[in-house]
């Protein structure tokens, strides 16, 4: 087992909670922590997070981007959002998601815009995908 934090900016999802793994979706691809997992720090993007207590109860969540950092006993997720399939609005992601599609088609789209509705749209279809699954 290890201990479990998981935090947003508005709220603590689970404070140092016996868990037995963990997954997210990291920079690279989903990791799956389990007691013992080798130290590392990763960017989280955004996707699905569950988790499994040492009392059997799991629990998913989407969370966007973030931080994992897994030391020895302890992992830490400090995300820009957690939020269960109850939690969130799916006809609203549905309209953003086909809005940025929108201005990613219009030509008026500077580099830094491009940017920013590349990551924008990342959220919007790891959140419909999350919330449809």
């Amino acid at each position: 087992m290890f201990k479990l934090t998981i935090v947003t900016p508005d709220r603590s999802v689970i404070q140092n909670a016996e868990a037995e793994d963990l997954v997210v979706t990291g920079f690279s691809g989903e990791l799956n922590i389990l007691p013992g997992h080798t130290p590392l720090m990763t960017l989280l993007r955004p996707g699905r997070l569950v988790y499994r207590l040492s009392s059997g109860k799991s629990n998913t969540y989407f969370v966007n981007w973030g931080y994992c950092q897994v030391q020895k006993d302890e992992v830490l997720v400090l995300a820009e959002l957690a939020k269960t399939k109850e939690e969130l609005d799916k006809a609203k992601i549905q309209e953003r998601h086909q809005e940025l599609t929108g201005q990613l088609q219009s030509q008026s789209v500077s580099e830094l815009d491009y940017e920013r509705l590349m990551n924008e749209l990342e959220e919007a279809r790891a959140a419909q995908f999350f919330v449809e699954n």
